[in-house]
């Protein structure tokens, strides 16, 4: 008799596959040039963005779709031109996608893709030679659980017709569900200048901005601090306290990575070196429990959280706290560095942007060309064991007296989408039905019955 021990891929010149190494079922084709940018699409799949012209095997200049295997999206074909510098990237709950670029004369441009890939023909902003576009570089772009979007960089306000004329709206813009401009939302005007790097949003739908900003307002330094919170009309939230004096001292390099915890807490990253990096209190105040001596050598590119805590981290260091962790690695919960997930050899170059499903997949992004000296062009998915369930909650139904129809929320941790859904009866065999949501349809936070209550109600929360 022959006994038969499966011990895994031994990549990186390791024996047993650990959380960490390159997964080979993962398709090595990527992408023929450098990735910068990658999001989760809502089905696990993922979009990616930069200058190459070819992904998974297809034509796709700057803008491509891959599924969760790595293989492109045929039915996702962009019929856009070639975007010369891209720099941001949101994906919506629908399918959509929002692509914020940069052109040769600093003019920032944004457009929406349908599922298809085509030009989004109800969206106010479209090609980077039309009107409106941005004054300035873009360099990030978010979508709220209400599908408005938020647009920061370094611009001074949209180019409208007729030709020339500009709308003021330095650094951050909001703009409604179909690209029109949102006039109630405006930058706070002691925000005398600077960039604005990364967005994020907090559980309870507050945004925070990071970068680097020149402030004059009461309780605040000259130079700003570099994460700051927003009310809902654009002006600054004096209960978000983030005091650059409470970190190490820092040039006027930006803010660049912003992760929000499913508590509410932030991980932070500036961009220096050595590169100061933390977490803050949902209020903004230093967290003295996150151990910031385990910090790597070199620089963190991005952040994402694990449903149980744990923190990866991707960029382009070498080693975190003196141990071996090439470009991508994973702390515990309080900062430390979690020895059990390990890549080995690692990305053999630079990761530019990471993403991590509701199944624990880890994907990464950038210029490397091999994983664990295994060939994965630009883009290749890590081993995970972690599951990475989405921790969500759902609020008590609120029944609204003036229409006696129920209002509900719902929690989500970041980058994840939820939907509530109903029935009349317990009975396995009834059909649970989705409620809308408040101001859209969408998968996102607030939802709301379309009709009055006449009878009982049974809810449950489903997240993707």
């Amino acid at each position: 008799m022959v006994a038969v021990l499966w011990l895994g891929w031994l990549a990186g010149g390791r024996g047993l596959a650990t959380d960490g190494m390159v997964d080979m079922s993962f398709s090595p084709l990527g992408a023929n040039g450098v990735v910068s940018t990658m999001r989760l699409a809502p089905d696990n799949g993922m979009f990616i963005s930069s200058k190459f012209t070819v992904a998974g095997g297809y034509a796709r200049p700057g803008l491509a779709r891959l599924l969760s295997t790595g293989y492109a999206d045929s039915g996702f074909a962009p019929n856009a031109p070639g975007w010369p510098y891209v720099g941001a990237l949101a994906a919506q709950a629908d399918g959509k996608v929002l692509l914020g670029v940069t052109n040769i004369i600093n003019y920032g441009n944004l457009c929406r893709f349908q599922a298809d890939g085509s030009v989004d023909p109800n969206f106010a902003f479209s090609y980077y030679y039309t009107v409106p576009r941005f004054y300035g570089v873009i360099y990030t772009v978010a979508v709220d659980r209400t599908n408005r979007v938020y647009v920061g960089g370094d611009f001074s306000g949209i180019l409208t017709n007729p030709p020339m004329g500009m709308l003021s709206r330095p650094l951050l813009a909001r703009l409604n569900p179909d690209g029109s401009l949102d006039n109630g939302f405006q930058l706070d005007t002691n925000i005398l200048g600077g960039e604005i790097h990364c967005l994020a949003f907090q559980p309870d739908g507050k945004v925070l901005a990071g970068g680097e900003i020149t402030i004059n307002g009461p309780g605040f330094l000259t130079a700003g601090p570099p994460l700051f919170r927003l009310q809902t009309n654009g002006q600054l939230d004096a209960s978000f306290q983030f005091l650059p004096s409470a970190f190490p001292p820092v040039s006027i390099n930006p803010l660049t990575v912003a992760a929000v915890q499913p508590d509410g807490k932030v991980i932070f990253v500036w961009k220096t070196s050595p590169q100061p990096f933390g977490r803050v209190l949902a209020n903004g105040t230093l967290d003295t429990t996150f151990n910031t001596t385990f910090a790597p050598d070199d620089s963190i590119n991005a952040v994402c959280v694990q449903a149980d805590g744990r923190i990866l981290i991707a960029g382009d260091f070498s080693t975190v706290n003196g141990t071996n962790r090439t470009r991508v690695a994973r702390l515990n919960p309080d900062g430390s560095l979690d020895t059990t997930f390990d890549p080995g050899l690692g990305p053999n170059s630079v990761v530019n942007d990471m993403a991590l499903d509701s199944n624990g997949n880890i994907f990464i992004a950038g210029a490397f060309t091999a994983v664990g000296g295994v060939p994965m062009n630009h883009v290749a998915r890590l081993l995970n064991t972690e599951t990475n369930t989405v921790v969500a909650s759902l609020s008590a139904p609120v029944v609204l007296a003036a229409s006696n129809r129920v209002d509900i929320a719902v929690t989500v941790a970041p980058r994840r989408f939820a939907r509530v859904e109903a029935k009349n009866t317990v009975a396995t065999n009834a059909t649970w039905t989705p409620v809308a949501m408040a101001g859209s349809d969408d998968w996102a936070g607030d939802f709301r019955e379309t009709t009055a209550l006449t009878t009982n109600r049974f809810y449950r929360v489903r997240t993707k």
